[in-house]
């Protein structure tokens, strides 16, 4: 699910992590080799989370603004 909320879309691949329905194959793959991003979706992932660390890191934290 992080993948949509970072990529803004409830779009599916046909393969990987953003598969919309996972098989028994699926989890059997999983006990040998872990799921990846495809690389369509891997770099936009990237990008938007180094843009977000960027706006964090930018802004006050929000912690420290709320106990105020």
């Amino acid at each position: 699910e992080i993948g949509h909320v970072l990529l803004g879309s409830s779009q599916h691949s046909p393969n990987g992590i953003m598969k919309a329905v996972w098989t028994r194959a699926d989890y059997q793959h999983l006990a040998v080799r872990q799921f990846e991003f495809q690389p369509c979706e891997a770099v936009p992932l990237r990008t938007e989370v180094s843009r977000r660390a960027q706006l964090r890191q930018a802004a006050p934290a929000y912690d420290s603004v709320v106990k105020r």
